[in-house]
């Protein structure tokens, strides 16, 4: 599911723990925004910190740090990134008797729930802007994660 666009952008530093040995091919490192399905890769990286420039700020990011040792791609370390875009959490009231997938505001992983329109009030969440999957829904006012 792809996210919304992000108009800020920031520099993601990685600092890793030398190994004594560089790997042939250096590092590569895989990010994604957080709910959306696309990895992006950034091959050949031999120097520390790596630093990719470019990489939205709006979004908490999910990254990978891998290495190839002769076998193929092999993670070394997962970690999150938090997104530091303040314009980007609002109120979703959601319509549909469904399940809805979005990321709250402030995390890094989506979260599931499933709304009942026989509410009398509609049930609402305070998500990142572009993460809410499912039925129907109305992006509402702009929310403090």
């Amino acid at each position: 599911m792809p996210v919304a666009p992000c108009n800020v952008l920031k520099t993601l530093t990685i600092q890793y723990s030398t190994a004594s040995i560089m790997p042939d091919s250096g590092y590569t490192v895989q990010w994604k925004i957080v709910g959306d399905d696309v990895w992006y890769t950034e091959p050949n990286k031999r120097a520390n910190p790596i630093v990719i420039s470019g990489v939205p700020a709006c979004y908490p990011l999910e990254v990978k740090l891998l290495v190839d040792c002769g076998s193929g791609l092999e993670v070394v370390e997962t970690f999150g990134v938090q997104g530091t875009g303040g314009s980007v959490c609002y109120e979703f009231e959601l319509l549909d008797n469904a399940e809805y997938s979005y990321t709250p505001c402030g995390g890094l992983t989506a979260v599931t729930i499933f709304n009942s329109t026989g509410l009398s009030t509609p049930q609402t969440v305070c998500a990142i802007d572009g993460s809410v999957s499912g039925g129907s829904y109305t992006r509402k006012n702009q929310c403090l994660g």
